[in-house]
């Protein structure tokens, strides 16, 4: 693969960063537990990584040619720094309001998307690196983390039946930490219902929210219960996290939920009963800070 010399000198700093890092997080906790141990798999991962970089190094400044062998190991070092780097912007970003400085902030994460855009990297999967999941056992993992368990549910104040926009955040982070932990995957997913305005147009507003929402809601938070969490994001907008899924089972759970959705007889105390409709399309979305997953969940 190749890179160029615009990137060349920020990838060896990105492979020498996830080095580092990966080897901190083994450390700190290896220590408290047998003392001075490096695992032969935390070795020979630190020994590629020098190897990359020391590769890396030899093509600084003009660019040049990198061995297509190590593209799984920068893809997962270029992604994971990636992530910090959003996580960093995403803090700074909750605290101003002004157009330019929101832009100058999102500037920040360019350069890593060239680098993952390169063709050579697209295509290719990132490796695996050491996890201390593979040595300890989760409940001694669970104590080292800030929040061992899923915060309290805080529900919306207008139905009480979702849980409120203002703490999806939060809970998207602790689970996306505790599928880390496991090593599986978890699923974002975006819900509005179709033409939910005219509804509001044709029936009114007090009647939609005391027939209809309440009904559709209740639907929404039976049919997640024991799967993941809901939140009411907007009037019609809702928001699930479906927790140890994979992209396959996430889509049929979409489509059941818009089956059961659409055989509620909503308004049938109204003039006749109208079907709700929501469509399910479905996005993959690369390692990303929390904002940009609830952004880009809510694209169709």
């Amino acid at each position: 693969m190749h890179i160029d010399s615009k990137h060349i000198k920020r990838l060896s700093d990105i492979v020498t960063n996830y080095r580092d890092e990966v080897r901190e997080r083994f450390r700190a906790l290896l220590a408290d537990a047998v003392g001075i141990f490096v695992p032969p798999v935390l070795s020979s991962f630190i020994a590629r990584c020098d190897a990359v970089r020391q590769e890396i190094d030899g093509r600084i400044p003009s660019g040049g040619e990198i061995s297509d062998q190590y593209r799984p190991l920068i893809r997962a070092a270029v992604a994971a720094r990636r992530r910090d780097v959003a996580r960093d912007t995403e803090r700074c970003q909750a605290m101003v309001i002004h157009k330019d400085l929101l832009d100058l902030l999102d500037s920040k994460l360019e350069p890593y998307d060239e680098i993952m855009g390169l063709a050579e990297l697209s295509v290719s999967t990132s490796e695996r690196p050491p996890r201390l999941s593979d040595f300890f056992p989760i409940g001694v993992l669970e104590k080292s983390r800030e929040r061992q368990v899923l915060p309290d549910r805080m529900y919306e104040d207008k139905f009480r039946i979702l849980q409120a926009a203002s703490v999806f955040l939060r809970d998207l982070e602790w689970t996306r930490e505790a599928s880390e932990l496991r090593d599986v995957t978890f699923a974002v997913a975006y819900i509005d219902v179709d033409k939910f305005g005219d509804l509001n147009s044709k029936y009114g507003e007090p009647r939609i929210d005391r027939v209809v929402l309440p009904t559709l809601m209740r639907r929404i938070e039976a049919h997640t219960f024991m799967r993941g969490q809901a939140y009411r994001i907007g009037g019609d907008e809702f928001c699930i996290i479906l927790n140890n899924i994979n992209q396959d089972a996430a889509l049929d759970y979409l489509d059941s939920l818009r089956v059961s959705i659409a055989n509620l007889a909503l308004l049938s105390r109204c003039q006749r009963a109208e079907p709700l409709l929501c469509g399910v399309q479905h996005r993959t979305v690369a390692v990303r800070a929390r904002s940009e997953i609830h952004e880009r969940s809510a694209l169709f």
